[in-house]
């Protein structure tokens, strides 16, 4: 075709021959456009695949790596567990036998002890019962020795008693007959014979004396019954311990009275036999 291009006047054979080249030129430029879109979204998915691979790799290997610690973890700790066990035997065999070891040492310890204390008891018993014989060998002394005292120092007192009182009566009263009764005698310890001036015997006054601090009613007893035997008119206790109730053996014809006052108890008395008579 040899016609010219109105617009430009250019051989229309060229003009179509450029316009081919340029849709070709511009269709090979999309194609490559479009590879390189394909390549490069073929590269981005790779990349994002290795990227994955690699992440799933690290992950895997992270999570291999916390597998593998946490066996060895529980592998360890089976393992710690097994020894604490281990250990836990071995110490409850070690206290058993310490144990088992320590009663035997208790035991004989104890034997030991318990024989010790036996022997030790034994000869404390014979030290104890040599000094008891001992003791009471001198406990019964002493109290001999003191009974003995006792009753010398009683008789003794009793004496004085009896001598007072005989020889106050005997100032008193010139013209009685006073008699001290015998020791080992049964009776009271004077008898006191009141008499006229014609020395006639007018009635009997019996005094028993004791020189004591604490008053016995067993006193008072002994004497009514001399006082029945001797026939006596009347009856005087003389003591150191005067009781409270002492008017009413006075019904009795017996009086008490103190070594301060016995003289007027007897006197009243020798009056009352002398105006019976």
């Amino acid at each position: 075709m040899s016609d010219n291009c109105p617009n430009c006047g250019h051989p229309l054979d060229d003009f179509f021959k450029d316009k081919i080249k340029a849709e070709l030129k511009d269709e090979f430029k999309r194609e490559k456009e479009k590879q390189y879109l394909e390549l490069s979204d073929k590269i981005d998915k790779k990349d994002l695949e290795i990227v994955k691979l690699k992440n799933d790799s690290k992950n895997n290997k992270e999570l291999l790596r916390a597998q593998i610690k946490q066996e060895l973890s529980e592998d360890n700790k089976q393992k710690e567990m097994e020894l604490k066990k281990d250990k836990i035997e071995l110490q409850g065999k070690i206290n058993s036998l310490k144990k088992n070891k320590d009663k035997e040492i208790s035991l004989a310890v104890g034997q030991a002890l318990q024989k010790q204390e036996t022997k030790l008891d034994a000869e404390k018993k014979l030290e104890t019962t040599e000094k008891d014989n001992e003791i009471a060998s001198l406990k019964k002394l002493i109290k001999e020795l003191e009974e003995k005292s006792n009753q010398k120092s009683q008789q003794a007192l009793g004496e004085v008693g009896e001598i007072l009182i005989e020889k106050t009566l005997k100032n008193e009263f010139p013209i009685d007959h006073i008699v001290e009764v015998p020791k080992g005698q049964n009776g009271a310890d004077i008898s006191h014979y009141v008499r006229d001036t014609s020395e006639n015997d007018l009635g009997l006054v019996y005094i028993e004396s004791k020189n004591a601090k604490k008053f016995s009613s067993n006193w008072i007893k002994k004497l009514k019954e001399d006082m029945k035997f001797k026939k006596a008119d009347f009856g005087i206790l003389v003591t150191l311990d005067v009781p409270e109730n002492f008017k009413q053996y006075e019904e009795d014809d017996l009086f008490i009275c103190g070594f301060h006052d016995y003289y007027l108890a007897v006197k009243f008395l020798r009056g009352r036999i002398i105006a019976l008579t």
